[in-house]
């Protein structure tokens, strides 16, 4: 398959990039898309979610499969919480800061953690049918 390919050469040199990096933003509405743009990276990426500009996060979460399945409940209920807050700090008006700054940091560190985990680990082969 094509995207397993592309997987396979390009993926996992990026994985590990988005939590370092997002810890050390200093303006919320920074560490917010960027948290959230490494998110829908990943999804689309590595988990077949569509990569259509056109549709939104939190129907990528919905589409996103792992072996064929959804992703876990406990997952997609972390992944939710991040692009509420993302949604509301871009679109609210009156929203102009993440209520508890920690608990994104750590609530997108398990998430990305818990994704990276799920990628399958390359072998070291870029052929397709080996």
């Amino acid at each position: 398959r094509v995207g397993e390919l592309r997987r396979a050469s390009v993926g996992l040199v990026r994985m590990g990039a988005g939590s370092s990096k997002i810890a050390r933003c200093s303006n919320d509405f920074e560490l917010v898309i960027r948290a959230t743009k490494e998110l829908e990276w990943l999804l689309e990426f590595y988990f077949d979610a569509p990569n259509d500009r056109e549709c939104g996060l939190h129907f990528k979460i919905t589409q996103a499969r792992h072996n064929g399945r959804p992703l876990p409940d406990e997952l997609v209920r972390k992944m939710r919480y991040l692009v509420t807050i993302r949604n509301k700090l871009v679109h609210d008006r009156d929203f102009n800061e993440i209520p508890d700054r920690k608990a994104f940091v750590e609530g997108f560190a398990s998430v990305e953690e818990t994704l990276h985990a799920m990628v399958p680990r390359s072998n070291g082969s870029y052929c397709v049918i080996c």
